[in-house]
């Protein structure tokens, strides 16, 4: 996370310790090897006199603000030419209790294992680093192989049709994707239940959805009035805003023809809006935001006419 700070904003990284010192990490200035870096107070100096900005992430840094009023001096005098330096000091430890003078330049950052929905965002940011990886073929093979391995599981395609939709411009490679798939499903003796979602089923061949290969087509439409109500109660709740304020269900009948990633982004939206004239969010802000936004069920009309009328005789509606 800090690397990608540091790429994000061009700034040398920089990593110390007690058994280490001061060591550079990937691009920028280097510390100079004939200089003892280890010692706390010359690690201090050494960024407070460093003219060029950088981020610094000093571990287990907590044990050397005890009785020690010049390391405390040392990191507040960095701290107030931030302006002017740049530098980003980054105190990493298990445990950490600033001094009353450094409070007030800090900011407080506890991480924790990630929950469920934040594994499943590594799991498809690795799938899609796999797919760009020019090994397109041996991944699916690999990803099918472990799914045999965790057995039972459910193993979720994500928008399958981007990734075995037949093409005739990728040189064969869809349709060998396409193949092991089948192979795989048709001869798999692991108990590995399989979840596909489409944006356009049309775009898939017929041999994959056939019955023996995907069991059941679901159709989810857009959202009904009540469902829509509740998209907009979590989503403020998920921003720290209390949905009792708020008409919900004024705004689930104004937001007829919303799909639930446009009802979040309509809160988001109105959440700029009040930052920029600093007030709290209100339901004027969040019912300009509605009434501004023109959804996917408008912009593309005639596409999703012609879906719904594809899947009204073909389809199981989930709803």
């Amino acid at each position: 996370m800090i690397t990608r700070l540091a790429v994000n904003r061009a700034s040398p990284l920089f990593t110390w310790s007690a058994t280490e010192g001061l060591n550079r990490l990937g691009f920028g200035e280097r510390v100079d090897d004939n200089e003892d870096t280890k010692d706390p107070a010359k690690v201090l100096n050494i960024i407070k006199d460093s003219s060029q900005p950088g981020i610094y992430v000093l571990c287990d840094f907590h044990p050397y603000f005890k009785d020690e009023p010049l390391h405390i001096r040392l990191l507040r005098e960095i701290a107030m030419r931030h302006n002017m330096l740049g530098h980003t000091v980054v105190l990493l430890s298990h445990a950490l209790s600033l001094p009353n003078e450094l409070k007030r330049y800090s900011a407080r950052f506890e991480l924790a294992m990630p929950d469920e929905d934040q594994l499943m965002n590594l799991v498809r940011e690795e799938a899609n680093n796999w797919s760009k990886s020019g090994e397109t073929e041996r991944n699916l093979r690999e990803a099918l192989k472990l799914a045999d391995l965790m057995s039972p599981c459910v193993l979720w395609l994500d928008e399958i049709e981007k990734g075995i939709s037949v093409s005739q411009n990728d040189s064969g490679i869809s349709q060998r994707i396409l193949g092991t798939l089948l192979t795989w499903m048709s001869e798999r003796e692991s108990q590995a239940f399989i979840v596909a979602t489409s944006n356009d089923i049309t775009q898939l061949p017929p041999e994959l959805v056939r019955k023996g290969r995907l069991d059941e087509i679901f159709s989810v439409d857009l959202p009904e009035q009540n469902i829509r109500k509740d998209i907009f109660e979590i989503h403020l709740k998920k921003r720290h805003e209390d949905p009792a304020h708020f008409d919900l269900k004024e705004l689930a009948i104004i937001s007829e023809g919303f799909s639930g990633a446009e009802i979040e982004q309509t809160i988001v939206s109105a959440l700029y809006s009040a930052a920029g004239i600093d007030e709290k969010l209100s339901n004027t802000q969040l019912t300009t935001a509605i009434r501004s936004t023109n959804p996917l069920s408008v912009v593309m009309s005639e596409n999703i006419a012609s879906l719904r009328h594809w899947t009204k005789e073909r389809c199981v509606f989930a709803d």
